[in-house]
């Protein structure tokens, strides 16, 4: 009996104990983590500048293709007050002229007998070509667009001609101008594009 007693008090004393060490132990906050310093450096996300576009630095383009030496004259009057550097290009490339109708006799012999087939029904304007691609061919007309060539040839065949239609080509130059703009300079390459259908105007790297 005196055993359970000594048990008892022993497991009351240590309660007890505890107790006392739960009030006394300070509060512990809901969340765990290190306090910030009030002098800490904070991280910024800093955005990277484009290349074509850093303060300070210049700036590079291309502008074309420019048909004919009237329009890159006026290009380059244009840029010349606001640029630090000039650089003019030069390409080749196909222009479409209009369409061709043509008749393709197999000879000589056979081109002056069409020749003067054509003059008995009164078909005008027709020419025996010498020089170029469509040399030896009989000219029936040169048409700005495809629906005048249509007609053109329908008539022929109607006639009895067998007549075709090309498109006429011819290889031209076409100007490209590379200018570098100082950091704080505009280009007027609105002015320009307007003055020349069909160019562009685009970002290059400096060189």
């Amino acid at each position: 009996m005196r055993v359970w007693r000594t048990l008892a008090l022993l497991l009351l004393l240590v309660n007890i104990g505890l107790l006392v060490q739960r009030q006394l132990q300070p509060e512990r906050p809901d969340s765990v983590g290190l306090p910030l310093l009030p002098d800490a450096p904070q991280a910024t996300l800093v955005p990277q500048p484009l290349s074509h576009g850093l303060p300070g630095r210049p700036r590079c383009y291309t502008l074309g293709p420019l048909n004919g030496d009237a329009r890159l004259a006026f290009a380059r009057g244009r840029l010349e007050p606001f640029a630090e550097h000039i650089a003019v290009r030069t390409t080749q490339a196909d222009r479409d002229l209009g369409w061709w109708v043509t008749l393709a006799p197999e000879s000589g012999e056979a081109a002056r007998a069409l020749l003067d087939q054509l003059a008995e029904r009164e078909v005008s304007g027709a020419f025996l070509v010498e020089q170029g691609a469509l040399a030896g061919a009989i000219s029936l007309g040169l048409f700005e667009d495809i629906q005048s060539a249509r007609r053109r040839q329908a008539r022929l065949q109607r006639l009895g001609f067998e007549a075709r239609i090309k498109v006429r080509r011819e290889r031209q130059p076409q100007h490209w101008i590379d200018y570098r703009l100082a950091p704080d300079q505009r280009s007027p390459w609105r002015a320009i594009l307007r003055d020349s259908p069909g160019a562009r105007h685009f970002a290059i790297a400096c060189r």
